[in-house]
């Protein structure tokens, strides 16, 4: 017997262009770690802000909630981040622990001028209960091999 797994892809987006914003809100009822990853195609020069945010409600205003911002933050091996850093073909993963958190998270990438060519994938893992359809892994398409 092959167990599902408790975790789904909650959002994900690829974007290219001048202007980057936030990714859709995400409800993390049910999980307790989401995982963050971040792939870069081409980067513009003037990428100002890749952070992760949370709040309380709904459609919240996410104001000085940061819960990561790669600008200022640490590696796991305690090497300062900065947005310099992100380079083109990178990939950079970020794992939040959610318990304590608030119930509500967004992925927000900004830059403006350049062309910036990013996916992000957003995953929510150690849920409460198995996905059992394809929706509610949260894909367009699940496998269990």
């Amino acid at each position: 017997m092959i167990h599902a797994p408790t975790m789904k892809v909650a959002h994900n987006f690829v974007d290219s262009g001048t202007s980057l914003a936030a990714g859709a809100e995400i409800d993390t009822s049910g999980f307790d770690y989401m995982t963050v990853i971040v792939a870069t195609g081409a980067v513009g020069a003037d990428l100002t802000a890749f952070k992760i945010e949370d709040d309380d409600t709904s459609g919240g205003s996410y104001a000085g909630t940061d819960i990561f911002n790669f600008a200022g933050g640490t590696d796991v091996d305690g090497n300062a981040l900065a947005l310099a850093d992100i380079d083109a073909n990178e990939v950079a993963v970020v794992h939040v622990n959610l318990i304590g958190r608030k119930k509500y998270v967004k992925a927000t990438v900004t830059g403006g001028g350049t062309t910036t060519d990013l996916a992000c994938i957003i995953l929510l893992s150690r849920g409460t209960e198995s996905p059992v359809t394809v929706a509610d892994f949260g894909a367009d398409f699940t496998s269990i091999v």
